[in-house]
Formats: C-alpha cells, structure tokens, sequence
C-alpha cells in the first residue's frame, strides 16, 4: 500500500505540471500497441525503505530486473479518449555523477543503435542533484519548465524510430525511490514531439508518464 501510494502521488504530481487537452493531430501512427490501461500507476510493489543508498549488497543476490521499460504517450492522435501508447525502451540504468551532482537516467542501448538504420526507442534525461545529501536519491523529485517552444539540437529527451522523433520536454517532473539494489524512477512530463525528417515543424504537445526500474552504474 505505501508503494501504491507513492507511484499514485508521483504521478498526479507530474500530470498537475500541465493540462491535459490535445488538439493538435499526428500525421504518423506509433509503432506499438495501444494501452489498455493506466499502465503509470502500476509497478511491483514498493518498499519503504528511507535513507537507503542505491548499492547492492554483495553477499545477495540482486533480484531479476526487467529486460525492458516502457513510458505511456498519450496525444498523439486526435481520437477522443485516446488511452495512449505504451512504447518499449531497453532496460533502464541511472549514472551519478559526484562532480557534476547529477544523476543521468538513460536505456540501456544495443551496440547496434549506432546504425543509420536503428529504429529503436531510447531516452536520456540529466537530473541536477542538490540539498545536504545529494546522492541519496530516496524520496528526491526534481521539476523543470522549459522557455520557449523552438525545437533544441540536444542529446536529451525521449527519442523514438531511431533518431527519428524527438520528445523535448516542456513541463517535467522526475521522482525517486529506492528498493534495495534498483531505483524506482517515476517520469511524468508534458513534451514536444517533433518528427527531424520534417524541417520547421511545429512540435506536437504529448504527455509522457512512466516508472522505470533502473540500475545504478558502479561507482568510478
């Protein structure tokens, strides 16, 4: 219960960042199924476990962890009701970096997402750390509102079909818990889709809402 409650709470805070309306339409239809239900407000149930640091402990051994991840994009059509799609991503890892106090939550990409031909789906979103203790990630959010709506030849964001579409963020909220050797991340956001094969587009506005079950990259 206190689990459901925390994935629940991360979730309408990331949905309250924007409205919900869509009236803009999508000429390209996704490349996955559609949802069959609210598939951000369900993840294996959480522990509450405070104060715990991301690190496993090496006399057990580490629970199985999903193969992939997903994220829920709803607006992409202009259907009344559109439940969204779930899109799938490769497994979710999450990179601290003590110099720059960030945390780096990106997909675990095949050595094949280098080719020109890869159409693949992938996310990378750089969070700043801060506080007293800003390596302790339990319980830690971070939101951020973008200025100005012009499409940024940037690495960061959520990409689909390959490096095809861009989802630039808007309005975004990131939060975190910890369970044991992973870290829940909750992504909630309103972004901008744009299609990079199309020049001067206008981007789409889409919600993205997702929790991941990410790794923590080995201390360096």
């Amino acid at each position: 219960m206190i689990g459901n409650r925390w994935v629940l709470s991360a979730v309408c805070a990331g949905l309250a960042l924007a409205g919900c309306d869509r009236s803009q339409q999508s000429s390209t239809a996704p490349a996955t199924q559609p949802a069959q239900n609210e598939q951000v407000a369900t993840s294996s149930d959480l522990a509450t476990d405070k104060g715990a640091a991301p690190k496993a402990d090496p006399a057990t051994k580490p629970a199985a962890l999903p193969e992939i991840s997903t994220l829920l994009v709803r607006g992409e059509t202009a259907n009344a009701g559109d439940p969204g799609f779930l899109y799938e991503f490769p497994r979710a890892r999450l990179h601290i970096n003590h110099d720059d106090k960030t945390a780096t939550l990106y997909t675990d990409d095949p050595k094949t997402a280098i080719n020109p031909d890869y159409t693949g789906n992938s996310y990378y979103l750089v969070i700043p750390l801060k506080g007293d203790e800003p390596f302790n990630l339990d319980g830690y959010h971070w939101e951020y509102r973008a200025f100005g709506s012009q499409h940024q030849d940037s690495a960061e964001g959520v990409f689909r079909g390959g490096q095809r579409f861009h989802y630039q963020p808007t309005a975004l909220r990131i939060d975190f818990k910890v369970e044991g050797a992973r870290v829940l991340v909750a992504v909630n956001g309103e972004f901008s889709r744009f299609d990079l094969q199309q020049s001067n587009e206008v981007g789409l506005p889409v919600s993205v809402n997702g929790v991941v079950s990410a790794t923590v990259d080995p201390s360096k």
